[in-house]
């Protein structure tokens, strides 16, 4: 990603992002973190080309992001957002709508579902992953919002794409949960980049770098322990979530 910049159209020409750069290495996952509004999520949108450039570059593998069609798109990288989606099937479904074509890969599934952590739930469940979720169906199982969210988790790892973009992955758990599982996730991103958005600065010590944006901006970028040397914005968010202050 070369100096890009993005405005919504809704902001009259205001830049949500403005000169951003940074290139994710082979193998390795990065964290965007910063103030609401700091444009972390609208990044990820960009990368999977859902917006059009107003200026600047993207480049997946040498290639513009705009040239790569959505199939092509669908077999580089899987995505799992904030607002996840709560399909109202069984649990197994849930999972392999990730990736269609390996709906009968019993060690995928698995491999999935331990990252995830969802395995927790769902191997106590009467009829395992194949009991209905959600509502509509007569004796479906009302998950959690955790729940959902590690399906949706499992979801992304069981479409097998050598990039993974988790954008708050563990908004429905508490902190001490959210550290494991993210211990989780970088065993399932290791040969993969990965991209993670989260606010919660403890469960990102081990990613490889650090990205922190703000008002639209990249004003550091390092290793957790770069950053904490530095004293500057991440320094700060950090000692403020440890010591639970505002």
């Amino acid at each position: 990603m070369n100096d890009l910049i993005f405005a919504y159209p809704a902001s009259e020409g205001k830049p949500v992002l403005k000169n951003v750069s940074f290139t994710l290495g082979d193998g390795e996952t990065i964290a965007f973190v910063g103030p609401n509004g700091g444009g972390k999520s609208t990044l990820i949108s960009l990368l999977l080309g859902l917006y059009p450039l107003d200026s600047g570059e993207i480049r997946i593998y040498g290639r513009p992001v705009n040239e790569i069609s959505w199939e092509q798109g669908r077999k580089c990288a899987a995505v799992i957002f904030q607002s996840f989606l709560r399909y109202e099937t069984t649990v197994k479904d849930n999972i392999v709508l990730g990736n269609i074509a390996q709906a009968d890969n019993q060690e995928l599934m698995g491999y999935a579902a331990r990252l995830s952590t969802a395995e927790t739930f769902f191997d106590r469940l009467k009829n395992g992953v194949d009991t209905k979720v959600g509502s509509v169906y007569e004796g479906a199982v009302n998950l959690s919002g955790a729940q959902w969210q590690r399906l949706a988790v499992a979801r992304g790892f069981f479409a097998d794409t050598p990039l993974l973009f988790l954008d708050e992955p563990n908004a429905a758990v508490d902190p001490v949960t959210e550290v494991e599982l993210f211990h989780h996730y970088r065993e399932g991103m290791k040969g993969k980049g990965g991209i993670i958005v989260s606010h919660r600065l403890a469960a990102l010590q081990k990613v490889d770098r650090i990205l922190v944006l703000e008002a639209g901006e990249i004003v550091e970028q390092g290793s957790h322990n770069e950053l904490m040397e530095r004293k500057g914005l991440y320094y700060e968010m950090y000692l403020k979530q440890k010591n639970w202050t505002v």
